[in-house]
């Protein structure tokens, strides 16, 4: 079940969340970060993010479905809270010598 969410967002934004749980700080969270956390079992883009003191922070924020919604987030959440990498979960930037050898290792 969670690797079809994974997928998911995947399909939605074309974002994969990176390996290790990333605690965001509330001061680190701005415009066009996909945050993890905010809303249970999805990722959300954030519009804007608007401190309020030292110790919360007001986000408005879009859901994978284009709704925006708004909430104000407190210390307390940050353990919950982790930044989504946008991009692909594959790449292709590997050395020419890397894909011959493949090559070769899959004629045989």
């Amino acid at each position: 079940m969670e690797v079809v969410r994974e997928i998911e967002k995947y399909v939605r934004w074309g974002v994969w969340k990176t390996g290790d749980h990333c605690v965001v700080r509330l001061e680190d969270i701005k415009k066009d970060e996909i945050i993890e956390g905010i809303l249970p079992h999805d990722s959300v883009r954030i519009v804007s993010a608007e401190p309020i003191g030292q110790d919360a922070v007001n986000v408005v924020f879009r859901t994978p479905t284009g709704v925006l919604q708004e909430q104000t987030l407190f210390q307390g959440h940050e353990p919950s809270l982790s930044l989504v990498e946008a991009g692909l979960p594959w790449s292709f930037d590997a050395g020419g010598d890397d894909f011959k050898l493949a090559v070769r290792l899959t004629a045989v």
